[in-house]
Protein backbone atom coordinates (compact mmCIF):
# COMPACT_ATOMS: atom_id res chain seq x y z
CA UNK A 1 0.00 0.00 0.00
CA UNK A 2 1.54 3.30 -0.93
CA UNK A 3 1.38 6.10 1.87
CA UNK A 4 0.87 8.77 -1.12
CA UNK A 5 -2.53 7.27 -2.25
CA UNK A 6 -3.55 6.48 0.64
CA UNK A 7 -3.27 9.90 2.06
CA UNK A 8 -5.73 11.20 -1.02
CA UNK A 9 -8.17 9.04 -0.05
CA UNK A 10 -11.75 10.64 0.70
CA UNK A 11 -12.59 8.39 3.67
CA UNK A 12 -9.52 9.53 5.56
CA UNK A 13 -10.59 13.12 5.07
CA UNK A 14 -13.51 12.50 6.57
CA UNK A 15 -12.12 11.18 9.71
CA UNK A 16 -9.58 13.49 10.07
CA UNK A 17 -12.67 16.13 9.85
CA UNK A 18 -14.32 14.46 12.27
CA UNK A 19 -11.33 14.52 14.57
CA UNK A 20 -11.22 18.25 14.40
CA UNK A 21 -14.72 18.55 14.65
CA UNK A 22 -14.34 16.55 18.02
CA UNK A 23 -11.17 19.21 19.46
CA UNK A 24 -13.91 22.02 18.45
CA UNK A 25 -16.51 20.75 20.43
CA UNK A 26 -14.59 20.01 23.47
CA UNK A 27 -13.34 23.65 23.79
CA UNK A 28 -16.48 25.41 22.54
CA UNK A 29 -18.60 23.49 24.51
CA UNK A 30 -16.97 22.03 27.18
CA UNK A 31 -13.67 23.62 28.19
CA UNK A 32 -11.10 21.70 27.15
CA UNK A 33 -8.08 23.80 27.14
CA UNK A 34 -4.17 22.83 26.56
CA UNK A 35 -2.38 22.39 30.00
CA UNK A 36 0.94 24.08 30.35
CA UNK A 37 2.26 23.62 33.64
CA UNK A 38 5.72 24.90 35.03
CA UNK A 39 5.23 22.77 38.32
CA UNK A 40 6.65 19.71 36.48
CA UNK A 41 10.03 18.56 37.43
CA UNK A 42 11.48 17.77 34.15
CA UNK A 43 11.34 21.78 33.49
CA UNK A 44 13.74 24.35 34.30
CA UNK A 45 13.21 27.80 36.12
CA UNK A 46 10.69 29.28 33.50
CA UNK A 47 12.55 32.73 33.95
CA UNK A 48 15.71 30.86 33.85
CA UNK A 49 14.66 29.54 30.41
CA UNK A 50 12.68 32.93 29.17
CA UNK A 51 16.10 35.17 29.91
CA UNK A 52 19.03 32.86 29.74
CA UNK A 53 17.66 29.89 27.74
CA UNK A 54 20.69 28.44 25.65
CA UNK A 55 23.30 28.15 28.43
CA UNK A 56 20.84 26.73 30.66
CA UNK A 57 19.72 23.96 27.75
CA UNK A 58 23.24 23.60 27.88
CA UNK A 59 23.93 22.59 31.14
CA UNK A 60 20.88 20.64 31.71
CA UNK A 61 21.47 17.46 33.02
CA UNK A 62 18.14 16.24 34.55
CA UNK A 63 16.73 15.28 31.17
CA UNK A 64 17.26 15.20 27.58
CA UNK A 65 17.02 19.17 26.26
CA UNK A 66 14.35 18.66 23.57
CA UNK A 67 11.30 19.02 25.80
CA UNK A 68 12.86 22.16 27.88
CA UNK A 69 14.00 23.38 24.45
CA UNK A 70 9.91 22.96 23.26
CA UNK A 71 9.07 25.01 26.33
CA UNK A 72 11.77 27.60 26.28
CA UNK A 73 10.66 28.51 22.73
CA UNK A 74 7.28 28.90 24.09
CA UNK A 75 8.41 31.08 26.59
CA UNK A 76 9.69 33.65 24.14
CA UNK A 77 6.38 33.91 22.18
CA UNK A 78 3.76 36.78 23.72
CA UNK A 79 2.24 35.06 26.53
CA UNK A 80 -1.14 34.43 25.24
CA UNK A 81 0.94 32.93 21.88
CA UNK A 82 3.04 30.63 23.69
CA UNK A 83 0.59 28.29 24.79
CA UNK A 84 -1.37 28.04 21.34
CA UNK A 85 2.52 26.69 19.51
CA UNK A 86 2.25 24.00 22.23
CA UNK A 87 -1.36 23.07 21.77
CA UNK A 88 -0.74 23.44 17.72
CA UNK A 89 2.02 20.92 18.24
CA UNK A 90 -0.02 18.40 20.46
CA UNK A 91 -2.82 18.78 17.65
CA UNK A 92 -0.45 17.62 15.06
CA UNK A 93 0.84 15.04 16.62
CA UNK A 94 -2.42 13.51 16.76
CA UNK A 95 -3.26 14.50 13.55
CA UNK A 96 -0.10 12.50 11.59
CA UNK A 97 -1.20 9.39 14.15
CA UNK A 98 -4.56 9.66 12.79
CA UNK A 99 -3.07 9.68 9.03
CA UNK A 100 -0.54 6.86 10.16
CA UNK A 101 -2.95 4.56 11.68
CA UNK A 102 -5.53 4.42 8.39
CA UNK A 103 -2.33 4.01 6.62
CA UNK A 104 -1.24 0.88 8.77
CA UNK A 105 -4.68 -0.36 8.77
CA UNK A 106 -4.48 -0.10 5.00
CA UNK A 107 -1.63 -2.23 4.37
CA UNK A 108 -2.64 -4.94 6.65
CA UNK A 109 -6.13 -5.25 3.95
CA UNK A 110 -8.88 -3.48 4.89
CA UNK A 111 -10.60 -1.02 2.87
CA UNK A 112 -10.16 2.78 3.21
CA UNK A 113 -13.49 3.36 4.70
CA UNK A 114 -13.01 0.75 7.51
CA UNK A 115 -9.51 1.69 7.82
CA UNK A 116 -11.35 5.60 8.15
CA UNK A 117 -13.54 4.80 10.76
CA UNK A 118 -10.61 3.05 12.81
CA UNK A 119 -8.32 5.81 12.22
CA UNK A 120 -11.30 8.37 13.48
CA UNK A 121 -11.75 5.88 16.25
CA UNK A 122 -8.23 5.98 17.24
CA UNK A 123 -8.77 9.64 17.17
CA UNK A 124 -10.90 10.28 20.26
CA UNK A 125 -9.45 7.52 22.26
CA UNK A 126 -10.04 8.66 26.56
CA UNK A 127 -5.71 9.05 26.27
CA UNK A 128 -5.16 10.74 22.89
CA UNK A 129 -7.38 13.07 23.93
CA UNK A 130 -5.75 13.84 27.42
CA UNK A 131 -2.30 13.37 26.68
CA UNK A 132 -3.08 15.95 23.49
CA UNK A 133 -4.50 18.42 25.98
CA UNK A 134 -1.11 17.85 28.25
CA UNK A 135 2.53 19.55 27.88
CA UNK A 136 3.88 15.85 28.62
CA UNK A 137 6.20 14.36 26.49
CA UNK A 138 4.03 11.12 26.06
CA UNK A 139 2.24 12.54 23.53
CA UNK A 140 5.48 13.27 21.10
CA UNK A 141 7.15 9.76 22.04
CA UNK A 142 3.59 7.97 20.98
CA UNK A 143 4.04 10.08 17.65
CA UNK A 144 7.65 9.55 16.90
CA UNK A 145 7.03 5.81 17.67
CA UNK A 146 4.40 5.59 15.50
CA UNK A 147 6.97 7.79 13.10
CA UNK A 148 9.44 5.65 13.36
CA UNK A 149 7.57 2.27 12.60
CA UNK A 150 5.98 3.81 9.10
CA UNK A 151 9.78 4.69 7.82
CA UNK A 152 11.28 1.29 8.91
CA UNK A 153 7.94 -0.48 7.20
CA UNK A 154 9.00 1.86 4.34
CA UNK A 155 12.35 1.34 4.22
CA UNK A 156 13.00 -2.32 4.45
CA UNK A 157 10.13 -2.90 2.13
CA UNK A 158 11.06 -0.56 -0.52
CA UNK A 159 15.12 0.15 0.82
CA UNK A 160 14.90 3.89 0.09
CA UNK A 161 17.38 6.41 1.51
CA UNK A 162 14.72 9.00 2.59
CA UNK A 163 12.83 6.33 4.19
CA UNK A 164 15.98 5.48 6.34
CA UNK A 165 16.73 9.36 6.94
CA UNK A 166 13.09 9.62 8.21
CA UNK A 167 13.14 6.81 10.37
CA UNK A 168 16.68 7.99 11.83
CA UNK A 169 15.53 11.51 12.80
CA UNK A 170 12.65 9.62 14.71
CA UNK A 171 15.10 7.86 16.68
CA UNK A 172 17.40 10.64 17.79
CA UNK A 173 14.26 12.97 18.41
CA UNK A 174 13.15 10.59 20.52
CA UNK A 175 16.69 10.05 22.40
CA UNK A 176 16.77 13.86 22.78
CA UNK A 177 12.89 14.38 24.43
CA UNK A 178 13.17 11.38 26.60
CA UNK A 179 16.20 9.05 28.28
CA UNK A 180 14.34 5.71 28.10
CA UNK A 181 15.77 5.78 24.41
CA UNK A 182 19.01 5.50 25.53
CA UNK A 183 22.36 5.59 23.42
CA UNK A 184 22.44 1.61 23.24
CA UNK A 185 19.26 1.37 22.11
CA UNK A 186 19.37 3.58 19.83
CA UNK A 187 22.46 2.61 18.25
CA UNK A 188 20.93 -1.15 18.40
CA UNK A 189 18.21 -0.04 16.73
CA UNK A 190 19.90 1.81 13.58
CA UNK A 191 22.26 -0.80 12.76
CA UNK A 192 19.71 -4.15 13.36
CA UNK A 193 17.21 -1.88 10.56
CA UNK A 194 20.67 -0.97 8.55
CA UNK A 195 21.84 -4.53 8.45
CA UNK A 196 18.07 -6.50 7.61
CA UNK A 197 18.06 -3.89 4.45
CA UNK A 198 21.47 -3.88 3.68
CA UNK A 199 21.55 -7.28 1.10
CA UNK A 200 18.63 -5.66 -0.92
CA UNK A 201 19.34 -1.70 -0.62
CA UNK A 202 21.53 -0.23 -3.68
CA UNK A 203 22.28 2.50 -1.14
CA UNK A 204 23.73 0.27 1.68
CA UNK A 205 26.83 2.44 2.51
CA UNK A 206 25.02 6.08 2.61
CA UNK A 207 22.31 4.34 4.78
CA UNK A 208 24.89 3.48 7.43
CA UNK A 209 26.51 6.94 7.23
CA UNK A 210 23.41 8.46 8.33
CA UNK A 211 22.97 6.04 11.05
CA UNK A 212 26.35 6.46 11.81
CA UNK A 213 25.59 10.14 12.11
CA UNK A 214 22.22 9.55 14.07
CA UNK A 215 24.32 8.10 16.65
CA UNK A 216 26.69 10.87 16.45
CA UNK A 217 24.31 13.16 17.23
CA UNK A 218 22.97 11.55 20.43
CA UNK A 219 26.43 10.65 21.54
CA UNK A 220 27.25 14.18 21.62
CA UNK A 221 24.63 14.49 24.35
CA UNK A 222 26.25 12.05 26.56
CA UNK A 223 29.99 13.10 26.04
CA UNK A 224 28.51 16.87 26.75
CA UNK A 225 27.42 15.33 30.29
CA UNK A 226 30.55 13.54 30.87
CA UNK A 227 32.67 16.57 30.21
CA UNK A 228 30.66 18.92 32.73
CA UNK A 229 29.63 16.55 34.85
CA UNK A 230 30.94 13.44 35.07
CA UNK A 231 27.59 11.05 33.68
CA UNK A 232 27.68 9.40 30.61
CA UNK A 233 24.19 9.26 30.07
CA UNK A 234 21.62 11.91 29.00
CA UNK A 235 19.61 11.96 32.44
CA UNK A 236 21.13 12.35 36.00
CA UNK A 237 18.49 10.61 37.26
CA UNK A 238 18.33 7.66 36.92
CA UNK A 239 20.01 6.76 40.05
CA UNK A 240 17.02 7.70 41.85
CA UNK A 241 14.86 5.75 39.87
CA UNK A 242 16.78 2.42 40.52
CA UNK A 243 17.18 3.16 44.36
CA UNK A 244 13.27 3.47 44.25
CA UNK A 245 12.69 0.06 43.22
CA UNK A 246 15.35 -1.41 45.45
CA UNK A 247 15.37 0.33 48.51
CA UNK A 248 12.92 0.86 51.08
CA UNK A 249 12.86 4.93 50.81
CA UNK A 250 9.40 4.88 49.36
CA UNK A 251 6.44 6.32 51.54
CA UNK A 252 4.39 3.76 53.39
CA UNK A 253 7.18 0.87 53.35
CA UNK A 254 7.61 1.17 57.09
CA UNK A 255 3.86 -0.19 56.98
CA UNK A 256 4.36 -2.49 54.10
CA UNK A 257 8.12 -3.82 54.73
CA UNK A 258 8.66 -3.21 58.08
CA UNK A 259 11.11 -6.32 58.34
CA UNK A 260 13.31 -4.37 55.52
CA UNK A 261 13.18 -0.97 56.71
CA UNK A 262 14.59 -2.24 60.16
CA UNK A 263 17.32 -3.72 58.37
CA UNK A 264 17.77 -0.72 55.83
CA UNK A 265 18.11 1.68 58.90
CA UNK A 266 20.71 -0.58 60.85
CA UNK A 267 22.47 -0.81 58.16
CA UNK A 268 22.53 2.66 57.65
CA UNK A 269 23.63 3.33 60.98
CA UNK A 270 26.65 1.09 59.97
CA UNK A 271 27.77 2.76 56.97
CA UNK A 272 26.90 0.05 54.57
CA UNK A 273 25.42 2.55 52.77
CA UNK A 274 25.90 6.24 51.11
CA UNK A 275 25.21 9.52 52.92
CA UNK A 276 22.82 9.84 49.87
CA UNK A 277 21.20 6.79 50.77
CA UNK A 278 20.40 8.23 54.21
CA UNK A 279 19.26 11.35 52.95
CA UNK A 280 16.55 9.77 50.85
CA UNK A 281 15.73 7.58 53.97
CA UNK A 282 15.33 11.06 55.74
CA UNK A 283 13.22 12.49 53.57
CA UNK A 284 9.20 12.28 53.53
CA UNK A 285 10.18 12.65 49.58
CA UNK A 286 12.99 10.65 48.59
CA UNK A 287 13.35 12.63 45.08
CA UNK A 288 14.00 15.78 47.60
CA UNK A 289 16.25 14.31 49.60
CA UNK A 290 19.75 15.93 47.83
CA UNK A 291 17.92 19.55 49.46
CA UNK A 292 19.61 19.02 52.63
CA UNK A 293 23.03 19.34 51.21
CA UNK A 294 22.09 21.28 48.16
CA UNK A 295 23.77 24.91 48.50
CA UNK A 296 22.16 27.73 46.77
CA UNK A 297 24.10 30.46 44.29
CA UNK A 298 25.15 33.22 46.87
CA UNK A 299 25.84 36.52 46.21
CA UNK A 300 27.91 37.53 43.81
CA UNK A 301 28.82 34.34 42.10
CA UNK A 302 28.41 34.10 38.29
CA UNK A 303 26.71 30.11 38.34
CA UNK A 304 24.06 29.28 36.48
CA UNK A 305 20.96 29.36 38.30
CA UNK A 306 20.24 26.23 36.40
CA UNK A 307 22.52 24.50 38.25
CA UNK A 308 22.66 26.39 41.61
CA UNK A 309 18.82 27.42 42.09
CA UNK A 310 17.53 25.10 44.96
CA UNK A 311 14.15 25.95 44.07
CA UNK A 312 12.60 27.79 40.57
CA UNK A 313 10.96 30.71 40.81
CA UNK A 314 7.57 29.02 41.43
CA UNK A 315 8.49 27.28 44.85
CA UNK A 316 9.15 23.95 43.49
CA UNK A 317 12.50 22.16 43.76
CA UNK A 318 15.10 22.71 41.04
CA UNK A 319 15.67 18.94 40.28
CA UNK A 320 18.19 20.02 37.47
CA UNK A 321 20.43 21.23 40.76
CA UNK A 322 24.63 20.50 40.54
CA UNK A 323 23.61 18.37 44.10
CA UNK A 324 21.09 15.77 41.98
CA UNK A 325 24.33 14.28 40.23
CA UNK A 326 26.32 12.97 43.42
CA UNK A 327 23.05 12.12 44.82
CA UNK A 328 21.41 10.26 42.18
CA UNK A 329 25.58 8.33 41.05
CA UNK A 330 25.64 7.56 44.44
CA UNK A 331 21.98 6.09 45.01
CA UNK A 332 23.10 3.87 41.77
CA UNK A 333 25.52 2.42 43.64
CA UNK A 334 22.96 1.56 46.45
CA UNK A 335 20.66 0.00 44.78
CA UNK A 336 22.63 -2.58 43.37
CA UNK A 337 23.85 -3.23 46.70
CA UNK A 338 20.00 -3.39 47.55
CA UNK A 339 19.04 -5.49 44.93
CA UNK A 340 21.35 -8.41 46.29
CA UNK A 341 19.85 -7.63 50.15
CA UNK A 342 16.18 -7.01 49.38
CA UNK A 343 15.18 -9.70 46.07
CA UNK A 344 11.80 -9.87 47.49
CA UNK A 345 11.19 -6.16 47.84
CA UNK A 346 12.66 -5.86 44.23
CA UNK A 347 11.15 -8.40 42.93
CA UNK A 348 7.59 -6.91 44.74
CA UNK A 349 7.93 -3.70 43.38
CA UNK A 350 8.94 -4.90 39.59
CA UNK A 351 5.92 -7.35 39.76
CA UNK A 352 3.49 -4.20 40.65
CA UNK A 353 5.02 -2.19 38.14
CA UNK A 354 4.08 -4.93 35.37
CA UNK A 355 0.13 -5.21 36.94
CA UNK A 356 -0.15 -1.74 36.41
CA UNK A 357 1.34 -1.74 33.26
CA UNK A 358 -0.95 -4.19 31.49
CA UNK A 359 -4.35 -3.66 33.97
CA UNK A 360 -4.03 0.34 34.24
CA UNK A 361 -5.52 2.49 31.65
CA UNK A 362 -3.11 4.95 30.97
CA UNK A 363 -5.27 7.48 30.64
CA UNK A 364 -5.65 6.96 35.02
CA UNK A 365 -2.31 8.61 35.19
CA UNK A 366 -3.56 11.94 35.61
CA UNK A 367 -6.34 14.05 36.84
CA UNK A 368 -8.22 15.66 33.40
CA UNK A 369 -10.73 18.31 33.32
CA UNK A 370 -14.39 17.62 33.94
CA UNK A 371 -15.13 16.66 30.82
CA UNK A 372 -12.50 14.52 29.87
CA UNK A 373 -12.46 12.46 33.60
CA UNK A 374 -16.27 11.49 32.81
CA UNK A 375 -14.80 10.39 29.32
CA UNK A 376 -12.64 8.33 31.19
CA UNK A 377 -14.94 7.06 33.37
CA UNK A 378 -17.00 5.58 30.54
CA UNK A 379 -14.28 3.58 29.57
CA UNK A 380 -13.22 2.69 32.49
CA UNK A 381 -16.62 0.97 32.71
CA UNK A 382 -16.11 -0.25 29.67
CA UNK A 383 -12.58 -2.12 30.43
CA UNK A 384 -14.92 -2.69 33.93
CA UNK A 385 -11.79 -0.76 35.94
CA UNK A 386 -12.91 0.41 38.94
CA UNK A 387 -10.12 3.23 40.08
CA UNK A 388 -11.55 3.77 43.70
CA UNK A 389 -11.07 0.23 44.59
CA UNK A 390 -7.61 0.22 42.53
CA UNK A 391 -6.24 2.95 44.65
CA UNK A 392 -8.22 3.00 47.93
CA UNK A 393 -6.42 3.59 51.29
CA UNK A 394 -6.93 0.39 52.52
CA UNK A 395 -5.17 -1.56 49.82
CA UNK A 396 -2.10 0.66 51.03
CA UNK A 397 -1.70 -1.22 53.98
CA UNK A 398 -1.56 -4.66 52.03
CA UNK A 399 1.71 -6.15 52.22
CA UNK A 400 3.17 -9.35 50.94
CA UNK A 401 0.52 -11.57 48.83
CA UNK A 402 -2.03 -9.73 49.45
CA UNK A 403 -0.65 -6.64 47.86
CA UNK A 404 0.22 -8.44 44.46
CA UNK A 405 -3.45 -10.28 45.11
CA UNK A 406 -4.90 -6.86 45.43
CA UNK A 407 -3.46 -4.84 42.55
CA UNK A 408 -4.74 -7.77 40.47
CA UNK A 409 -8.26 -8.07 41.38
CA UNK A 410 -8.09 -4.38 41.48
CA UNK A 411 -6.45 -4.11 37.75
CA UNK A 412 -8.51 -4.14 34.48
CA UNK A 413 -8.80 -8.24 33.84
CA UNK A 414 -9.87 -7.03 29.58
CA UNK A 415 -7.10 -4.94 29.42
CA UNK A 416 -4.79 -6.94 30.50
CA UNK A 417 -5.95 -8.99 28.06
CA UNK A 418 -5.42 -7.18 25.36
CA UNK A 419 -1.93 -5.81 26.27
CA UNK A 420 -0.79 -8.91 26.62
CA UNK A 421 -2.63 -10.50 22.90
CA UNK A 422 -0.83 -7.08 21.54
CA UNK A 423 2.82 -7.62 23.13
CA UNK A 424 2.85 -11.42 22.00
CA UNK A 425 1.85 -10.70 18.55
CA UNK A 426 4.39 -8.27 18.23
CA UNK A 427 6.68 -10.35 19.59
CA UNK A 428 6.14 -13.42 17.81
CA UNK A 429 5.47 -11.73 14.60
CA UNK A 430 8.51 -9.57 14.67
CA UNK A 431 10.66 -12.36 15.25
CA UNK A 432 9.19 -14.56 12.17
CA UNK A 433 9.02 -11.28 10.10
CA UNK A 434 12.59 -10.88 10.96
CA UNK A 435 14.35 -14.36 10.32
CA UNK A 436 12.32 -14.49 7.05
CA UNK A 437 13.27 -10.95 5.78
CA UNK A 438 16.89 -11.83 6.16
CA UNK A 439 16.47 -15.51 4.63
CA UNK A 440 14.95 -13.85 1.88
CA UNK A 441 11.68 -15.67 2.02
CA UNK A 442 9.58 -11.76 2.79
CA UNK A 443 10.12 -8.46 1.18
CA UNK A 444 8.44 -6.60 4.06
CA UNK A 445 9.07 -6.73 7.52
CA UNK A 446 6.90 -4.64 9.31
CA UNK A 447 6.99 -6.01 13.12
CA UNK A 448 10.60 -5.50 13.22
CA UNK A 449 10.95 -2.21 14.83
CA UNK A 450 7.71 -2.50 16.69
CA UNK A 451 9.56 -5.82 18.81
CA UNK A 452 12.51 -3.74 19.37
CA UNK A 453 10.89 -0.72 21.21
CA UNK A 454 8.38 -3.25 22.88
CA UNK A 455 11.40 -5.19 24.45
CA UNK A 456 12.77 -1.80 25.27
CA UNK A 457 9.51 -0.66 26.90
CA UNK A 458 7.99 -4.19 28.57
CA UNK A 459 11.64 -4.96 30.18
CA UNK A 460 13.66 -1.00 30.98
CA UNK A 461 10.70 0.75 32.97
CA UNK A 462 9.46 -1.86 34.86
CA UNK A 463 13.04 -3.03 36.13
CA UNK A 464 14.71 0.00 36.85
CA UNK A 465 11.94 2.59 37.03
CA UNK A 466 8.64 0.45 38.71
CA UNK A 467 7.13 4.11 38.42
CA UNK A 468 3.87 5.70 36.19
CA UNK A 469 3.79 2.11 34.34
CA UNK A 470 0.76 3.18 32.96
CA UNK A 471 1.45 6.95 31.36
CA UNK A 472 4.83 4.49 29.85
CA UNK A 473 2.38 2.25 28.03
CA UNK A 474 0.56 5.04 25.83
CA UNK A 475 4.02 5.57 24.03
CA UNK A 476 3.40 2.54 22.53
CA UNK A 477 -0.22 1.52 22.65
CA UNK A 478 -0.76 2.89 18.90
CA UNK A 479 0.90 -0.36 17.98
CA UNK A 480 -0.04 -2.54 20.18
CA UNK A 481 -3.79 -1.44 18.79
CA UNK A 482 -2.43 -1.86 15.30
CA UNK A 483 -1.56 -5.44 16.67
CA UNK A 484 -4.78 -6.22 17.75
CA UNK A 485 -6.22 -4.89 14.48
CA UNK A 486 -3.74 -6.92 12.16
CA UNK A 487 -4.49 -9.79 14.16
CA UNK A 488 -8.04 -9.33 13.51
CA UNK A 489 -7.46 -9.20 9.93
CA UNK A 490 -5.62 -11.82 10.16
CA UNK A 491 -8.16 -14.16 12.01
CA UNK A 492 -10.60 -13.42 9.61
CA UNK A 493 -9.07 -14.54 6.44
CA UNK A 494 -8.15 -17.58 7.98
CA UNK A 495 -11.72 -17.93 8.83
CA UNK A 496 -13.10 -17.32 5.14
CA UNK A 497 -10.42 -19.64 4.05
CA UNK A 498 -11.64 -22.12 6.03
CA UNK A 499 -13.62 -25.06 3.88
CA UNK A 500 -17.22 -25.27 5.78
Amino acid sequence: MNAGSTVLEKPLWAAIAFMLLVRAVLIARYGVTFEVSDRLWQLLDADVLRTDAVRSLYLLHAQPPLFNALYAASLQLPANVGPVFLQAIYVLSSLAMTVLFHFFLRRFGYGSVAAAIGAAAFSVLPQVLLYENMFQYAHLEATLVLGATFFAATYLSRRRLGAFVGFACCLVVLALLRSLFHLAWVAFTLLAIWYAGRSRSERALPTLLVAVAAIAVVTSLYVKNLREFGVFSSSSWQGINTASVTLPIRAGDAGAFPGVVKDFRARLERGDFSPSAALAFAAANFWAGWVPAAKGCGTGEQAAPALCAIRKSNGEANYNHIAIVRYSGELNKDAVHGVRLYPALYARRVASSFMTFFGTPSWSYAKAGPALKAYGDVWDSLLLFQPNRAFSPERSHDTGLMLLASRFLSASLPLCVLVLVGTIFIVVNGLSEGIAYLRGRRESADWVFPLLVIALFVVLPNFINGGEADRIRYTIEPLLLLALANGAKMLSRRARATPQ
